[in-house]
């Protein structure tokens, strides 16, 4: 049975967003894309990506949370993020592992800049509570 968990719990965008932060249909689930955003729409750690994998990988940890799921069983991270300097995947990556283990493929996918100010990454995660 398909489940979701709304939108809305950890931001107050200014647009309608229609999707959902987390939808869980049987062994799998899978989130809209997480920002590093506060509850006020505040961009947190400005012009910083690692902080702001830290928060985002708070947020991912959440949401599986609010739903039972153990963030063990993520198995993909797509990583889309602003290049500022040369090692930025790289870091970010290496954080993304000490969160995560090493189960999840990462996928780092370079953007030119995001809609606030300040925001380096956004991340969709995918899981699945499956061995395999």
């Amino acid at each position: 049975m398909r489940s979701f968990i709304p939108f809305g719990d950890p931001w107050k965008l200014e647009i309608q967003v229609p999707y959902s932060l987390l939808v869980s249909d049987g062994d799998l689930s899978w989130t809209c894309g997480q920002v590093p955003l506060d509850s006020a729409s505040n961009v947190l750690a400005p012009g910083d990506l690692l902080g702001q994998t830290s928060v985002v990988c708070d947020h991912i940890e959440a949401i599986l949370g609010k739903n039972g799921i153990s963030p063990s069983s993520v198995g993909k991270l797509v990583l889309y993020y602003v290049k500022r300097g040369h090692d930025d995947a790289d870091r970010m990556m290496a954080y993304c592992r000490e969160r995560f283990g090493n189960r999840p493929v990462l996928v780092p996918v370079a953007v030119p800049y995001f809609y606030y100010d300040g925001l380096l990454l956004e991340v969709d995660a995918f899981g699945s509570a499956a061995p395999d």
